[in-house]
């Protein structure tokens, strides 16, 4: 026990030395990687080239790229970590220089080796060589050769160059999609085409690069999708508010099973009725939330070609300072709640904007509970037991999640929602 105190009265004062030394210095990122490295257990560091590169990491002169950095500790199990503020060292920078941040330029032909350091722990070099060639064909599409409705795909592209040299193609690329149906093709990081199709049959995808080079590629849209389900029923939601709303589909496929996906940031957003009091987004950051604009009634759905999820009633209040007509629960939070398999839960629900356990809650017969699985699919009365329901009370039945949606049964405008997980047995 002695040797251990005594161990930790010098290591604390070092530290500290180190903490003054650095911010002496004027960086104190040593001290910061070294509390981070022992932090995570950091054991070993890999430099990770820009995805989707070939074997022979081969650039031009003035071209960037991004390296990354990753990390394993003792267990060999994956680190999370960022390549951005680091000690990158590149062998000859006249070559390949390096930014803190790991951003590599060519310079002149050669070849230099990339590493990295944090907290002390050095990684093996990658070596990136510079050979300034002009490209001279569009080699391959790279990507899968058929495609899911609305789960979109990512295609690369591997020019020629010159030098006979087989190159991932990083910039000046640019994808564009003809089919008899309906598809997307956009442009991502990295010149990466990202493909999202609608209708299935088959269909080319172009990439072009400059004015002269071009290549083609036969693909097919499979039929697999057989519903869309939008969760969760949320029946309400305020003017200058915003509730997020999920799509999933159900996709049949050889083996008979029927797996649920999310395709939220990839189906069609659209407000069919009422789009004066509510804006839907209906891009892949943003698509599925629901915003009031102003009081009345919106019905909504969202769809991928042809395969169209149910119409989603919702009412947009105009909220009053208090926001008294708001429902509250005797939950852990605004929208989550775990029971287990085994007791039974009250659902104690007063009005008003925050649940106060020193208030009277309604009583059951003032309220209606309905109730849906998350997935769209799921039975919900196997998830949680529906017997006593309508006298608020539920039971856990079997692994899966639930919302829970409360109205009053007088003035049913008046509504809060709120998710129950069931844990499995």
């Amino acid at each position: 026990m002695k040797k251990v105190q005594l161990r930790r009265s010098v290591i604390l004062p070092l530290a500290c030395m180190a903490l003054a030394l650095s911010a002496c210095d004027g960086d104190s990122r040593p001290f910061e990687e070294a509390v981070e490295a022992v932090t995570l257990g950091l054991a070993s560091l890999d430099v990770v080239p820009p995805a989707n590169t070939q074997a022979d990491l081969i650039i031009n002169s003035n071209q960037a790229i991004q390296l990354e950095v990753s990390g394993r500790d003792d267990t060999g199990s994956a680190v999370i970590l960022s390549a951005s503020d680091r000690r990158w060292v590149s062998s000859d920078s006249s070559v390949a220089s390096v930014s803190d941040n790991g951003v590599v330029v060519g310079g002149i032909n050669g070849t230099a080796l990339v590493s990295v350091s944090i907290g002390g722990i050095q990684s093996a070099s990658l070596p990136i060589t510079v050979n300034d060639q002009p490209l001279t064909l569009l080699s391959s599409i790279e990507g899968p050769d058929t495609l899911e409705l609305c789960q979109p795909q990512d295609y690369f592209v591997v020019g020629q160059f010159a030098d006979q040299s087989l190159r991932t193609l990083s910039q000046g690329v640019a994808y564009t999609v003809s089919e008899g149906g309906m598809a997307t093709a956009t442009g991502v990081e990295n010149a990466v085409g990202r493909l999202n199709v609608m209708s299935p049959g088959a269909l080319q995808l172009t990439v072009t690069s400059g004015d002269a080079l071009s290549l083609t590629r036969q693909l097919t849209a499979l039929s697999n999708l057989q519903s869309i389900a939008v969760t969760p029923p949320t029946p309400a939601v305020d003017v200058d508010d915003t509730t997020a709303f999920t799509a999933t589909g159900t996709y049949n496929t050889d083996n008979g099973s029927a797996p649920q996906v999310d395709i939220t940031a990839s189906v069609d957003w659209q407000i069919t009725t009422g789009d004066a009091f509510a804006t839907l987004g209906n891009t892949s950051t943003n698509g599925g939330q629901l915003a009031g604009v102003s009081e009345g009634d919106v019905a909504f759905l969202a769809g991928c070609g042809n395969v169209l999820s149910d119409l989603r009633s919702v009412i947009v209040n105009e909220p009053n300072g208090s926001d008294s007509d708001d429902l509250s629960f005797n939950v852990g939070s605004d929208d989550f709640l775990s029971v287990g398999t085994v007791g039974t839960f009250a659902l104690l629900v007063q009005q008003g904007s925050e649940f106060d356990d020193d208030e009277d809650s309604l009583d059951a017969d003032e309220l209606i509970f309905n109730v849906t699985s998350d997935d769209g699919v799921t039975s919900a009365g196997n998830i949680i037991s529906l017997n006593q329901l309508d006298n608020g009370i539920v039971d856990g039945n079997g692994a899966g999640s639930v919302t829970v949606t409360v109205l009053l049964r007088d003035d049913t405008s008046v509504s809060g929602t709120f998710r129950i997980t069931v844990t499995g047995s």
